[in-house]
């Protein structure tokens, strides 16, 4: 694999950052043993060894953020024990560069020239060391684990399966899923587990749900925090209709009009693919499942360039009109005013020629 293919791909620049910080926790712990044991006084010592927590913060950081890269291409029919694996393994990455900076700002601290102050200060930088060290080694277990055993994050998981034996006939294309008949819709089949409830609802109360008042703070409260412009985890963004429908990289669009419990976004938040949203907190609750499901069973109307504001603008006061000044009376002018050569006489008619009588013939 290419240095330009490691970059572009989320699993193997996970990998190439987070043994960083590991060998930073490896070694800084003797060295904050000789800062605060064997050379006290040696302040140059004292600095390499602050400067060294400091990288590791920073390393651990940048370690975090290529993780949840990583997490978006993981695909999501795995098993659940393994996202649980995978989520113990974020959640205690997320403290590595905490514990770094604290021990950092000990070891510094550690260097002021108080009596009272400076022993108390040095046992503890050498316990936030172990501690450091100690978590460290424990999240690159977890991770290990997940590469080595299960082969989360190799490109073996990038792979795709291998193909099917020829069959004697060739097998149909595959087809999108067909809209469900509506009166399945009336009957909540079973929850389990951590599933929220199916709760039933008819097409006629379905048509009524409108995304821009009804879908939009359901999708704010559940979506938005990790699928939205800017932060769009696994290349989602719930934000518009038109995102959905073009959907993230793990299970296409994330919607199916007239299909809701096909549709990919109902299945993450009931946990029917992996992991459950929204991630890391309770699930959604029932009603909202259950507006959602109305509204994809809709056909996931967009009525957003429509939709009034939230807020009707105020309708300003009446205001009376000022009453209009009396328009003065035209005056009629004089005839004798109107000038002469504005009345012309009628043409005179001309005479008729006479007619002349033609000669009696004579005999």
């Amino acid at each position: 694999m290419g240095f330009l293919e490691v970059l572009n791909n989320p699993s193997m620049v996970h990998a190439a950052v987070v043994h960083l910080p590991v060998a930073l926790a490896v070694v800084g712990i003797p060295l904050v043993y000789l800062c605060m044991v064997v050379a006290r006084e040696n302040e140059a010592l004292r600095w390499v060894t602050a400067g060294c927590y400091a990288v590791l913060a920073l390393s651990a950081f940048a370690a975090m953020q290529s993780g949840e890269g990583a997490m978006g291409k993981v695909p999501a029919e795995i098993p659940q024990d393994i996202w649980d694996h995978i989520e113990h393994h974020e959640k205690m990455g997320e403290v590595v560069w905490i514990l770094g900076l604290v021990t950092t700002a000990l070891i510094a601290l550690s260097a002021l020239r108080f009596k009272w102050l400076a022993p108390t200060v040095q046992t503890l930088a050498l316990i936030a060391s172990l501690g450091t060290g100690a978590w460290v080694a424990m999240t690159g277990h977890y991770g290990g684990t997940l590469v080595y055993n299960h082969g989360i994050g190799t490109p073996a998981m990038y792979q795709p399966a291998a193909p099917a034996p020829e069959a004697a006939t060739p097998a149909p294309a595959p087809t999108p899923p067909a809209p469900v008949d509506p009166a399945s819709f009336a009957v909540a089949p079973p929850a389990d587990g951590r599933e929220p409830a199916l709760l039933p609802f008819t097409m006629e109360e379905a048509q009524q749900i409108s995304f821009h008042k009804d879908i939009v703070p359901v999708l704010t409260e559940v979506c938005h925090e990790c699928h939205r412009p800017g932060k769009a985890r696994g290349g989602l963004d719930t934000t518009t209709v038109e995102a959905m429908l073009l959907g993230g990289d793990k299970a296409g669009a994330a919607i199916i009009p007239g299909n809701p419990d096909a549709s990919p976004l109902v299945k993450y938040c009931r946990g029917e693919l992996q992991p459950q949203m929204p991630k890391g907190e309770d699930p959604i609750y029932p009603e909202e499942l259950r507006l959602l499901r109305m509204w994809i069973a809709a056909g996931a109307p967009d009525d957003s360039a429509t939709a009034a504001p939230n807020a009707p603008a105020p309708t300003p006061a009446p205001t009376e009109a000022a009453p209009e000044a009396p328009q003065p009376e035209p005056v009629p002018a004089p005839a004798e005013s109107a000038p002469a050569a504005a009345i012309e006489p009628a043409p005179e008619t001309a005479p008729e020629a006479p007619v002349a009588e033609a000669p009696a013939p004579t005999s």
